[in-house]
């Protein structure tokens, strides 16, 4: 009888174990990141989300709009994001660990949020999505405003929107995959309630 219990006990012990090991286990990828958005009384957030289990090169991610206790997926083709802020003078809308994320509020519940598509082994892309944060969906996606030459980014206040600078000619007579290689120049963007428009300044 006492060899019938302890065996009973091991194999418990074991179930338990098991029931543990097949749990999910929940990995913050240093390759995503939340933008904290604050309008008036509302606040909201928007986490982006890796699609798989690491942060492979151009790894495709999702948008998820957090706010009034409700989490929904955001349509934005699986686009491979980098984490990036605005170094400019333009409102501050939207923030990312402390810093000002480059957002414009458009009214009547819609955001311009931009974005650094990653586009490695090419340089990183700017990109556009025009947010109903009360109809939880995405109005507009613009995948390539310009690629982007620096590090760092600013959004500068030009006419009704912002001018910023991007890569305006590549170089044939530099060699290397570089900065080096390409010229920018000042772009001004603005984005309306379901479209962008850009334009080089001269």
């Amino acid at each position: 009888m006492k060899f019938k219990i302890i065996s009973l006990s091991i194999l418990l012990s074991f179930s338990a174990l098991a029931q543990e090991a097949e749990e999910p286990v929940v990995v913050n990828k240093v390759c995503e990141f939340k933008i904290e958005c604050h309008k008036n009384t509302s606040d909201y957030s928007l986490e982006y989300k890796v699609l798989g289990e690491g942060c492979a090169e151009n790894a495709a991610g999702e948008f998820i709009l957090v706010s009034e206790n409700r989490r929904t997926p955001l349509q934005i083709k699986g686009l491979p994001l980098k984490k990036f802020d605005d170094k400019g003078n333009a409102s501050k809308l939207c923030e990312i660990d402390g810093e000002k994320y480059p957002a414009v509020d458009l009214g009547d519940d819609r955001i311009a949020l931009f974005v650094r598509i990653d586009n490695r082994p090419s340089l990183d892309r700017l990109g556009g999505i025009i947010i109903d944060v009360k109809k939880r969906k995405v109005i507009k996606l613009e995948e390539n405003l310009g690629e982007i030459k620096n590090q760092n980014f600013a959004m500068l206040k030009s006419g009704r929107g912002f001018k910023t600078r991007l890569v305006k000619e590549s170089l044939k007579e530099v060699s290397c995959d570089c900065d080096a290689a390409v010229i920018d120049a000042w772009k001004e963007i603005t984005a309306y309630s379901s479209i962008f428009k850009a334009k080089w300044i001269k």
